[in-house]
């Protein structure tokens, strides 16, 4: 691209060149010639840069504030088999700073046998498992009237344990006991 400047004597001000956006003086030797560039150029490029700023900071931290993906999608071996309940006592009531149920909360302990013994179902007998509603809730007296759960019963269930990705380990989906049903804890079950 051909370079074109101006003439302008030593003592008149610098003017635009009519091919490009710069300052030159043609009065003075090339070692000593300066490019300026106009105010309001300069005010444009001060924006853009703190436009740009502004956006690669914004961007920043919105990954850093996206959610991480944590789970799914994962994928289980079922294991078909039976749940004895083999304790139902009352726990106590969480101190004061924690959450406090409007009901008594009851610890409810079993153990899973399952319907056929093969490598994956070992993973799951002799163990002690807790039940729980969802969320982790402990159940409540009027719960367990109601799915009749109580010392020395049993219940049909598939055990399910994770063999991809980073969900629970063990589930349990237990035939007859609504895990879902948080009822007690809003207006009673009757």
């Amino acid at each position: 691209m051909p370079h074109t400047t101006a003439s302008c004597s030593a003592p008149a001000p610098l003017r635009p060149s009519r091919t490009r956006t710069r300052w030159a003086c043609a009065s003075l030797p090339p070692s000593r010639r300066t490019t300026q560039l106009p105010d309001n150029t300069l005010q444009s490029l001060t924006i853009i840069i703190f436009i740009v700023f502004i956006l690669v900071t914004a961007l920043e931290t919105a990954s850093a504030q996206t959610p991480q993906r944590v789970g799914g999608p994962c994928k289980y071996t079922d294991i078909p088999g039976r749940i004895q309940i083999i304790s139902v006592r009352p726990q106590p009531q969480p101190t004061s700073l924690q959450a406090r149920l409007p009901y008594q909360p009851y610890e409810v302990l079993f153990t899973f046998t399952p319907a056929k013994n093969t490598a994956d179902s070992q993973l799951l007998s002799g163990h002690i498992h807790s039940l729980t509603l969802s969320g982790g809730t402990p159940p409540g007296p009027k719960f367990l009237r109601k799915y009749k759960i109580r010392q020395g019963v049993a219940f049909p269930c598939e055990g399910h344990i994770i063999t991809k990705g980073t969900c629970s380990p063990v589930v349990f989906t237990l035939h007859g006991i609504d895990v879902y049903d948080h009822s007690e804890g809003k207006a009673g079950l009757r």
